[in-house]
């Protein structure tokens, strides 16, 4: 219902997938919702009443293989206004963050929200404000470096690496 989960924290499970569904009137409002470690995550229907969804944080799953792991799936009410920014964090930007669909086509405005990308979240950007990529041309979270950790690490590792290692073995 209305203000059901306004300013509340929300962690979705780990190694899980995770579901949001915001829809009256300020259901996730300045909402932290930390889905890093979840297998998948979708954000839904911030559409109905009004400001459901102004000023969230959200920390998404990175992708896997170019296959974005985070769905936010309608609403123009995916907002920033009254000063409430939008904070997005994805290790890989917006490649993050698979389908976007606004049920009516028509985006509130986004001018005081904000994409961190790189690990540790160490680059930003402001988004368009009408739009979902970076105001600044050519910004790393539009089009970051996609090389992923390798998935099985050297169990242990060698106490004298070499400096100047080939490029292949």
């Amino acid at each position: 219902g209305p203000n059901s989960c306004q300013q509340a924290d929300i962690t979705c499970p780990y190694g899980d997938s995770c579901s949001v569904t915001c829809s009256n009137s300020n259901a996730c409002r300045k909402t932290l919702i930390n889905a890093q470690y979840s297998t998948k995550f979708a954000l839904n229907n911030c559409n109905d009443g009004d400001l459901t969804c102004n000023g969230m944080t959200i920390y998404f799953p990175p992708h896997i293989g170019n296959t974005p792991r985070a769905t936010i799936n309608g609403g123009n009410h995916l907002t920033s206004l009254y000063d409430e920014p939008l904070h997005f964090y994805a290790i890989f930007g917006w490649l993050d963050i698979g389908i976007m669909k606004n049920n009516d086509n028509n985006l509130d405005d986004n001018s005081i929200g904000f994409m961190h990308c790189l690990p540790h979240y160490q680059k930003s950007c402001t988004f368009i404000s009408h739009g979902w990529e970076c105001l600044e041309d050519n910004n790393i979270c539009d089009d970051p470096p996609t090389l992923q950790p390798t998935a099985a690490p050297t169990s242990s590792p060698t106490a004298n690496p070499t400096i100047d290692p080939t490029e292949s073995p």
